[in-house]
């Protein structure tokens, strides 16, 4: 079932809280693609094969949060892309979402702004 844009927009809150303290974080947008997944598109500086574990694990919790959704993490590593800009990979639909003025309270209180 597809996701709704409430859900849509809970899981991207959830994994921007989740990412907020992490330095090489730079930007993350987020985007429906076939089969319902929920793309999670994050560009980061330079980073080692051991951050990008790090921040799959994190991209995990948020699935465990949201079990019904497909959840999917994108990193746009630099270091991956040797000869464009690691951004034309994401689609131009994708939506920006703010990872630092999402987070109300980075020790777990929830954002109840609307969406």
């Amino acid at each position: 079932m597809t996701p709704t844009s409430s859900i849509v927009q809970q899981v991207a809150r959830d994994f921007a809280r989740r990412i907020a303290d992490r330095p090489e974080a730079i930007a993350l947008h987020i985007s429906l693609e076939e089969e319902d997944a929920i793309v999670l598109w994050l560009e980061t500086a330079p980073i080692t094969v051991a951050d990008e574990v790090a921040l799959h694990e994190l991209v995990s919790q948020t699935n465990e949060k949201y079990p019904d959704e497909y959840v999917l993490l994108r990193i746009l590593n630099p270091r991956d892309y040797h000869q464009f800009d690691p951004r034309r990979s994401r689609p131009q639909r994708a939506e920006e979402v703010p990872i630092h003025e999402v987070v109300a309270d980075i020790n777990g209180a929830e954002d109840t702004r609307p969406s």
